[in-house]
């Protein structure tokens, strides 16, 4: 099971702005993406702690459908082992800051990696990143997890799998919770999405359908996929009966004694802490990602990892240099709130410590309408020359005292009882900037800057990507 139980801290009530806009017309009383072939074959996670891996790839497979790259749900079938395989690692050596990037597991042994939980932020960011989709028969999952950890580890010595890889790319991902007409609307238009909620033998009721409902709001340990809706089933159908009717429909991946993966969770059940989209598109539209985040784990308080500074707008930049000719095309970008109003500008020749120098290439006004991650296309495409330095330069409108720039954050060690999971970030002088008045430009890999921030600890790397093709 073992979803990570920061994912909790990821809900938007409480931020400003309205929720993100969708159509008006009117949501059916009830929905399954299986009745409209958009949906794949229940699989089990057998005696991992995968739970997370086999949601997103439940969600990947989904949005292909819904969206209509794939087209026959018997036949697509993705690896959630490649998903996990590359976005934790692993360490039994201290981590120092010559270890590259990444999310530890602290002691190493077989199968650790398919005990360890995570939740929507590793698996979307993971997913932006490059990070797979692959096909299931490049790193097919077995229900012995050790020898699992050999064939892999076999496969990736032989060079028979890379990191970055698949014909998709994750464009979108939206923190839908506590909007259920969103949740709706979303799983109609873009394919199923991630559920974190408590997971109790003890709260499945028996019947046609089998319904589920927690009675106390427990702590939510476990992620599973919304394939639909009902509003009209009977409140008098859950075991713990709930004050209205409906339910969200689930397929879920892990064995219960029911011998039953779908089901209807009741729509007040009071451990619901998160539901969140994962919608991809074509790798070949965007092209090289420039980054310098990867994957980021829910280790420590997500929206800590967002910074602001006074006045009305928070400006951050990432400068790269271009490794090849290509068009920049698009910007990667988290917002941490619904119709987060944001300027886009990218700037060529960037002068050192001064991100917004040099050519004003392209600039862009736009508002995203979810908190979440997200592909901004440009309006105006700039064109690059190998060697070109170039910078992308975003500005988030401000919202009283609450966070709107992603960045890495310090890192987090977080004790699961029987390992370490370490998120490990550093970031090199010259990479990422934030704007703070009467200091101008601060680089982020300074220590200096965080104290003027109000931080304790260098933040790292601004989440901001770059897109040439």
């Amino acid at each position: 099971m073992k979803l990570s139980a920061v994912l909790l801290a990821i809900v938007t009530a409480g931020l400003c702005g309205c929720s993100a806009e969708w159509s008006k017309e009117p949501l059916p009383t009830k929905y399954s993406l299986a009745e409209n072939g958009c949906i794949t074959s229940e699989k089990s996670q057998a005696a991992s702690g995968m739970c997370w891996a086999f949601t997103t790839i439940k969600c990947v497979e989904s949005s292909l459908l819904t969206r209509g790259y794939e087209t026959d749900a018997e036949k697509l079938d993705l690896s959630e082992n490649h998903l996990v395989w590359y976005t934790h690692d692993t360490a039994d050596a201290p981590i120092t800051d010559a270890t590259p990037d990444g999310v530890y597991i602290q002691p190493s042994y077989d199968g650790v990696k398919y005990y360890v939980g995570a939740g929507w932020l590793t698996s979307v960011s993971a997913l932006a990143s490059g990070i797979g989709p692959v096909c299931e028969e490049e790193m097919p999952f077995r229900a012995a997890l050790k020898q699992m950890t050999k064939e892999t580890q076999k496969l990736a010595d032989e060079g028979k799998t890379e990191k970055y890889g698949g014909e998709y790319l994750l464009c979108k991902a939206a923190d839908l919770t506590g909007n259920s007409k969103a949740v709706k609307r979303s799983v109609m238009e873009n394919g199923a999405l991630m559920i974190g909620y408590c997971y109790d033998k003890n709260s499945f009721q028996k019947g046609d359908p089998v319904t589920y409902r927690n009675a106390e709001p427990n702590e939510a340990n476990h992620a599973a996929a919304v394939i639909g809706w009902d509003d009209t089933i009977p409140k008098e159908s859950f075991k713990n009966q709930p004050a209205h009717d409906g339910g969200w429909l689930i397929q879920d991946s892990a064995p219960n004694s029911l011998d039953c993966n779908t089901y209807y969770v009741a729509y007040d059940d009071p451990t619901i802490a998160f539901m969140g989209s994962m919608v991809m598109g074509k790798r070949a539209d965007y092209g090289r990602i420039y980054q310098y985040d990867g994957v980021l784990d829910e280790g420590a308080d997500y929206m800590e990892s967002f910074l602001s500074v006074k006045g009305v707008e928070t400006r951050a930049a990432n400068v790269f240099t271009a490794e090849e000719d290509g068009l920049l095309t698009a910007v990667g970008i988290w917002t941490s709130m619904p119709n987060q109003q944001v300027t886009v500008s990218v700037c060529k020749d960037v002068p050192d410590g001064v991100p917004d120098g040099g050519q004003s290439a392209a600039e862009q006004k736009t508002v995203v309408g979810y908190a979440g991650y997200g592909i901004v296309e440009l309006e105006t495409p700039v064109q690059l020359k190998k060697g070109d330095t170039f910078s992308i330069v975003v500005s988030y409108r401000n919202c009283g005292d609450k966070g709107v720039l992603k960045v890495e954050g310090s890192g987090s060690d977080v004790d699961t009882g029987y390992v370490t999971v370490v998120s490990h970030f550093h970031s090199e002088k010259g990479e990422s900037y934030i704007w703070i008045d009467g200091s101008g430009w601060c680089d982020l890999s300074e220590e200096n800057t965080a104290k003027l921030l109000g931080r304790d600890a260098v933040q790292n790397n601004a989440c901001i990507k770059a897109f040439v093709r």
